[in-house]
């Protein structure tokens, strides 16, 4: 697809500086990656900006930098016709769009699981499950991408970044993947790594003391958590959530604003209330009330 047209269905709120219209090949926060006909975005990283590193991009023909309104562009670039510059307001959220573009997907079904602990385990139990049933999902998160035996990749980030997150979509589609579920980390939200998909189903499962390096305070971590239920739901979008957390009545709260449907589940659930678990030998036994019966297994 062309530059131009990628740009107008993203956001018509942007500045374009030396405008090309070359057709785009492909789309990285790395420069390292970048190659002809390339969008390379521009962010600010813990010791580095983007903007840094455009030098590399000299013996490059097609380039389309994009940066924040905020920032200049260095001097000495303002005149080169091989650097097309796009100054929007969020360049994470901008570049999500982008490949939302040029990486479509037809996966059906997404979900996406947040909490300080848990995340791994539940979508690992979801695929699982997914298997048993002979339905063809995916997981991505702690542990890679699970899929079949087709794809296994180990990943350094819980949520991959947001340009890697769609390559993975479309090529999961591409092998006929139908439902996928995520870990939804707070900085991996608090990045937009995820945007701008909007999920079938979002989880929460606890919150206490971690990435505090990060987000400084614990409401900083907290409100990272919540975008899950604000920024990526859809009008149907059911919200299944552990009433047992000492924060579940701010994420309960946060659901029925945005009119979620919710599942919730815990000792002080009213979906799936968990009555009692205890060990007998090798085996655990459970009592839990659902659907309105007293259930042991």
């Amino acid at each position: 697809m062309k530059l131009k047209t990628i740009i107008n269905k993203c956001s018509p709120q942007t500045k374009i500086i030396n405008p090309l219209n070359f057709f785009v090949k492909g789309i990285s926060f790395h420069s390292n990656e970048v190659r002809d006909n390339f969008i390379f975005a521009a962010v600010k990283g813990d010791s580095n900006h983007g903007l840094d590193f455009i030098n590399d991009f000299l013996n490059y023909k097609n380039i389309a930098v994009v940066l924040s309104k905020r920032e200049e562009i260095p001097k000495d670039f303002k005149n080169r016709n091989s650097i097309t510059f796009i100054k929007v307001t969020d360049v994470r959220l901008f570049v999500s769009k982008v490949c939302e573009i040029i990486f479509r997907n037809s996966i059906k079904q997404k979900i996406a699981i947040t909490g300080t602990n848990g995340k791994t385990s539940i979508s690992y139990y979801v695929n699982q499950i997914w298997e048993k049933k002979n339905i063809d999902g995916a997981s991505i998160g702690t542990l890679g991408i699970k899929y079949k035996k087709k794809i296994n990749i180990n990943s350094k980030l819980t949520t991959p970044d947001v340009v890697n997150n769609h390559k993975l979509l479309k090529r999961l589609s591409e092998l006929g993947c139908k439902k996928v579920i995520f870990e939804a980390s707070s900085i991996g939200l608090d990045q937009e790594r995820l945007s701008p998909i909007k999920f079938d189903i979002v989880g929460f499962t606890n919150l206490t003391n971690d990435h505090l390096d990060y987000h400084k305070t614990m409401k900083n971590y907290k409100l990272a958590k919540s975008l899950l239920f604000t920024d990526y739901i859809k009008k149907k979008t059911i919200a299944v959530i552990n009433a047992d957390s000492r924060f579940s009545n701010f994420f309960l709260e946060l659901c029925r604003k945005n009119n979620l449907e919710i599942f919730d589940y815990g000792k002080k659930a009213s979906f799936l209330k968990i009555k009692s678990i205890k060990r007998v030998n090798n085996i655990f036994e459970v009592k839990i009330f659902y659907k309105k019966k007293d259930i042991q297994f």
